[in-house]
This record gives C-alpha cells, structure tokens and sequence, in this order.
C-alpha cells in the first residue's frame, strides 16, 4: 500500500529519535555474556507491531532453548507476527520459506554433513533407483523417477545448502493476540513458574513447537497439490506421477515408513524398505528403512482418505507423548522436546547433542533438578533480547512497552519505495519458495483446536486452535484450502494484504 511522503518522514524522523536514544543507553549496557556454547545456533527475530515485549522474551528463550542442543554455528532468521484478525479460536502457526534440491546434490551434501551413528544410519537408508533418482510408496504402489527433495530454507542451512550467513527471511511465526478465541483463558507468560495455571496456554510452548516446524519437521502429507494427487488418484484413478512428487516431497518423508513399505522389496537395489507417503494407515518414523520404529507419525488431517485427522507434519497424538511435535498441547501445561524430536532434527541435517538433557521432562513437566538450566536459559533470553533493542536489562524490565517498541516499529522502509520492508522481504521468502507455494501463499504448519473449521478461505494454511469440545488440549490440525490467491486477499493476513507489494499488485491486477 502507497503511503505519503509526510508518513515516512514522520517515521523517518521517529526512527532517527530511537536509534540516537538506544546508542546513548547502549554505552551503559557493556558486554553481556551468556552460557550458551560457542558453537550454537543463532536465533535472529524480527518483530511485527503488535508484538508485545512478553512475547519477545518467550521466543528468545524458545531460541535459546533449541540452541542448547542444535550445535550448527549460523543463524536462522524468522520474522514473528501477530494479530486479532485470525479465524475462530485460531492461535499461531508457522510458515517456512521453501527450497528444492535434486536428490542426488542433496545425498552428496547429506554425506558431509553427516556426524552422528544415526547420520550414517539415515544416509545408508536412502534408495537409490537407476538414475539418480529414488522410489517411494503412495497408496501401495512403488512410484520410481523422484529426483527432487524439499526441504524448509533452515534445514538447507543446516545441510550446508544455502550460507550460514544468508540474512533473507527463514521462516514466519504468526501468533494470536486472543481477540479471536471463545473461552475464557490467557496467553502464560510466566515463564520462571514451573506451573501453568489450567486455563491459561503456555507462550514458550506454542513457540518452541513452531520454530520446530521451521526447522524443518514438515511433511508433504499437508501439501495442497500433493493431497488433490491423492484425492484423484482414489476417485478417478488418475496415476500419481513423480512430478508431483517432486513439488512436495520433503526431507522429513524420507524417514516415513509403514508396515507395508517396510517389507517391500525395491525394484532397483532388491533391498527391504521405501518411504511410504501415503494419506491414512500407520505410518512411522525409522532411519533404517523401516526396521526399527522410533515414533508413530500422525497419517493426516484428510480422514476420507484415511487420516486420523492431524495434520502429517506431526507425531500420532496419544496419551504419552512423543514430543513437542505431537499435534495435542494442553491447557495448564509446559511442553519441550523429547529424544524423538532431537532424533529426528538429527537425522534432518542438524548437529544435535543427543547428551544435552539439561531440560528433558518428567511427565511434561519441566523437573525442578534441571531449574538451574531453565533460569540459564532466562536470563539468556532476556539479556539477548536488551542487547537487541540496545539498552540495559533493568531499563528493559522497568519499561518494557517502551523497549517492546524499540523493536516492534509500526513502519519500517529504509529503502525509501513506500513498502513496510518486512513485508517486502516476506513476499521475496514466498517467491523464492518456487512450486512448493504454486499460487504464492503455499501450505503452512501450525497449531489449532478441532472446535470447527469456521473459514473455507483458510486452506492453504494450517492453525494451532483451541479446542472447545475438550478444555484440556490444543490441537494441530489444517483447515481446507483456498483454491486461489485471490481467494486470501479478502482475509487482511495479518496486515499483509495492506502492507506487502505482492498483494498491492495482485490489487492492480483486478483492477482496485
């Protein structure tokens, strides 16, 4: 959207007060220094507006959580979001900038990077067919000539495939300021208290489950084109091609498995096991093609087709959990990742230090032995977080809607061409996502309840709702897709529609 001169001035002018202000206060605020290991992930958030300052503390410390065990020297960089104009009972969800690889630069790249006996399990289970490309199982039937993988941009940074260094947009967070839910609870942002009261939903849960699926635990089961394949595939039976495949396959399905695919002899290379991608049955997550079954994956949300109704990008929800991925998190109640979900970001393309237990639970909740590591981490959290906006912790903890705001800018256009800047680089994140997201706004991984699938326009995104019908659980779960972009322009996504360029000229286009 155009904006006069006299706005970006009077921005330009704001913007300059701030920066002198943080570059006085920073004089004051020395070097800080934190306990995390030299080599660790790096976290860099960028904030919408509405972003409070409790929220930017709960993902810096969601950062700092997954940093103690992701030991890949680099940064990744998401831009978090947050508005009031989501669907019903809508709480968050996570958008992944995309990027796709042939199978056999991927393979190359997986066998350097490879560090950990499960690495090496991961990498010999891989199939090969006849010409660098690689066989899968849909609905039964062996499917041959794959040669493409994608993956989320921070999984490729993981793997070597895109620079440490890149600065574009890895990754959008979208979280709910509440206005659109039905109940009567709260965001938990009391992030030092081992106990999260029964009718509130814990922040730096939502956040480290989101981050997750940025990080790449995605599947091609949530894929719009890949989902119509089935969908026609069973009512028409038009074959699935390996095209199709191409454009959604993932990293994540290539360690999914059935009881099927498992004893199912390759054509090619005459060896037991190959991924099977299919909506429904019982699919697992092994990295030894199958033989050994180290957690249920959830078969996904189209139950016509034989889904249990949760989206494919997560664990089998259950009584015991999984892990942060599973798609059910409770009312009252922390969550953080277990073995299964560190195993799985390591044999995704991460360095994962599997020994780095300082924070695993005891029936999901956070054990007070490990309280000192959670204070750490806290204090991590909030010292990162003054550094960023340039100013001391104790002013940031005695002003903290001032210095929420010294990050959270209403506008932002350093290049002077009258669009928000974060909007812009959003646009270019999609853009570069090619075919994964055909029409320009693809298939998202989030969070919601199973309480009513309100908006037929909401399809191509998946939502972390609440679920009324059940006060003790959230679930993960996507609503239909919508069948155009046009189709999205009529939602004002969190502000995007009036604030990016790739909406303002698809306005142009039609004519408004």
């Amino acid at each position: 959207m155009k904006t006069n001169k006299s706005k970006n001035n009077k921005n330009s002018l704001f913007s300059k007060a701030k920066l002198l202000l943080q570059s006085l206060l920073s004089v004051s605020t020395g070097l800080i220094a934190t306990n995390l290991p030299a080599n660790a992930l790096n976290f860099n958030f960028t904030y919408g507006s509405q972003v409070t300052y409790e929220q930017m503390l709960g993902f810096e410390m969601a950062g700092k959580y997954w940093s103690h065990y992701l030991k890949d020297d680099f940064t990744i960089n998401m831009f978090i979001d947050s508005t009031g104009n989501l669907p019903e009972n809508v709480i968050g969800g996570a958008l992944p900038g995309m990027k796709s690889y042939s199978y056999n630069f991927f393979q190359n790249k997986f066998n350097k990077d490879k560090s950990s006996r499960d690495d090496n399990l991961a990498f010999d289970s891989f199939n090969n067919g006849r010409n660098d490309d690689y066989h899968v199982m849909v609905d039964g039937k062996e499917i041959e000539g794959i040669n493409k993988v994608n993956m989320t941009r921070a999984n490729a940074k993981a793997l070597g495939l895109i620079s440490g260094n890149h600065k574009e947009i890895d990754g959008y967070i979208m979280i709910s300021n509440l206005d659109n839910i039905n109940g009567n609870f709260s965001w938990n942002y009391d992030y030092l208290n081992h106990e999260v009261s029964a009718n509130k939903l814990d922040f730096f849960s939502m956040a480290v489950h989101e981050i997750g699926h940025n990080l790449g635990f995605v599947s091609s089961g949530d894929n719009l084109g890949f989902r119509k394949a089935i969908k026609e595939s069973q009512t028409t039976n038009q074959k699935i091609t390996a095209t199709k495949i191409n454009e959604s396959i993932t990293v994540l399905d290539l360690y999914r498995y059935s009881y099927q695919s498992k004893k199912f002899v390759h054509s090619v290379d005459k060896q037991k096991g190959i991924p099977d991608i299919s909506i429904g049955g019982k699919p697992f997550f092994s990295d030894n093609r199958g033989e050994f079954n180290i957690g249920e994956l959830s078969s996904g949300e189209d139950s016509e087709f034989g889904g249990n109704g949760y989206q494919a990008s997560h664990w089998k929800p259950r009584d015991g959990k999984l892990g942060i991925m599973d798609p059910l998190l409770r009312l009252g109640q922390r969550r953080q990742t277990t073995f299964e979900d560190r195993n799985a970001m390591d044999v995704l393309g991460w360095d994962v230090d599997m020994n780095a237990n300082i924070f695993d639970v005891i029936n999901w909740d956070v054990p007070y032995l490990s309280n000192y590591y959670w204070q750490q981490t806290y204090h991590e959290a909030k010292h990162s977080l003054a550094e960023k906006m340039g100013i001391p912790t104790w002013l940031m903890e005695i002003a903290p809607e001032w210095a929420a705001s010294l990050l959270s800018w209403d506008w932002i256009d350093n290049n002077d061409n009258s669009y928000d800047d974060r909007y812009e680089e959003l646009d270019k994140m999609l853009e570069d996502s090619g075919s994964v997201y055909k029409w320009g706004w693809g298939t998202g991984y989030s969070q919601k309840t199973l309480a009513s699938n309100t908006s037929m326009l909401w399809q191509h995104m998946t939502w972390q709702k609440v679920d009324l019908s059940r006060s003790n659980s959230i679930a993960v779960k996507s609503t239909p897709e919508p069948t155009s972009l046009f189709g999205l322009l009529g939602l004002s996504l969190l502000g995007i529609i009036s604030r990016s360029r790739s909406f303002s000229i698809a306005s142009k286009m039609t004519g408004k």
